[in-house]
């Protein structure tokens, strides 16, 4: 598998997590905290045990990209999971029309989010 990967041409997104403008794009879906310290994003669940959330990054990316970040989740139990290629047909995601799905909350940490074209 490793030795079809192609190579990154050219940088389309990045985010080093390194103030807290870096999140002034991100939207939020569900009850969530978002702090930024030592270049890390720390993404905690705002809501009850039941409740979780989605950080969508409201980026038009082209097709064939790879993406890449450092994750560590800092509780256990918990529920991560990555979207990309997700696109939002409107505003009911965030209007109120759509309960939250009900997860485990996700504590996590990320950093050097980037984004390379193929």
């Amino acid at each position: 598998l490793w030795s079809t990967i192609v190579p990154a041409q050219k940088l389309l997104y990045r985010s080093t997590f390194n103030s807290s403008d870096a999140l002034a794009r991100w939207v939020a879906e569900g009850p969530l905290n978002a702090t930024i310290s030592n270049n890390t994003l720390d993404l905690r669940g705002a809501g009850g045990p039941d409740d979780y959330f989605v950080y969508w990054l409201p980026e038009v990316l082209p097709d064939r990209i790879r993406i890449t970040w450092e994750f560590t989740p800092i509780q256990e139990p918990g529920l991560a999971m990555f979207f990309f290629g997700a696109q939002d047909t409107g505003p009911v995601i965030r209007d109120g029309r759509i309960a939250f799905r009900q997860m485990q909350p996700l504590i996590a940490r990320y950093r050097n989010l980037e984004v390379w074209s193929l």
